[in-house]
């Protein structure tokens, strides 16, 4: 388990690898959570149905009913959690799409992100970005974790073109071994940038390349990855 970034408030965002097994299963995902922060997660888990859109889920309280312990706690159909609440964990599921985490500097305000090329397609990015700032924020830091990078992504040059003419920039680039291949990093920093936020660190690692990570494009159909937020530990 791989500690991405940790907020001003308390909220720390992790990626899960290979190693921690398959993200799906939410009582491994928990114990090696558990494992790498050094203490008990406890708080309920939240996921989504992912569905390749622009769709925000917003949490603003616990969800009634929500068991502290046990398998993830389903919210809905969507591509983005954004939560106002320190009582929960959010996660999205990945293999190969882009996980994007984002978290306000000063306000208990934070935003897990699933961006396939449908999603970014859609503007995943910047309708998670409006909603955290409906809600308050106003100093956001935005960064990802490990993906499909322009190295190993091959891709249609025809999808290229119709992706960047929607996003607004060349995506184009060439893999290791001279193929047509999609940065999606690009089109995500794009965007932010056009929001006037920097992307935090660059250059995530390559899930199809790097061997610690789940990857459908190498052969990984069913397992997923997983990028959690945990609220601040109780004192």
């Amino acid at each position: 388990m791989k500690l991405l970034a940790s907020a001003p408030t308390g909220f720390d965002f992790y990626f899960s690898e290979r190693v921690d097994g398959d993200a799906r299963d939410a009582p491994r995902l928990r114990a090696a959570l558990s494992l790498a922060r050094k203490s008990d997660v406890l708080v309920p888990m939240l996921r989504l149905s992912q569905v390749h859109s622009r769709e925000i889920i917003t949490v603003k309280e616990s969800p009634m009913g929500a068991a502290p312990i046990g398998d993830f706690v389903n919210i809905g159909q969507g591509d983005a959690i954004v939560s106002s609440t320190p009582g929960v964990a959010a996660a999205v599921l990945v293999a190969d799409c882009v996980p994007i985490g984002i978290y306000d500097r000063a306000l208990d305000l934070v935003a897990v992100v699933h961006a396939g090329w449908r999603g970014v397609g859609a503007r995943i990015v910047t309708n998670a970005v409006a909603t955290m700032r409906e809600l308050g924020a106003q100093d956001l830091t935005a960064f990802l974790g490990p993906h499909a990078r322009s190295c190993c992504y091959e891709f249609s040059p025809n999808d290229i073109e119709e992706l960047s003419i929607s996003v607004g920039c060349n995506l184009a680039a060439r893999t290791r071994s001279g193929q047509a291949s999609l940065d999606l990093e690009r089109a995500i920093a794009f965007q932010l940038e056009r929001l006037g936020i920097a992307l935090d660190r660059p250059g995530a690692e390559c899930t199809i390349c790097g061997p610690g990570y789940f990857s459908y494009r190498g052969g990984d159909l069913k397992e997923r990855g997983a990028l959690v937020v945990l609220p601040p530990t109780l004192s």
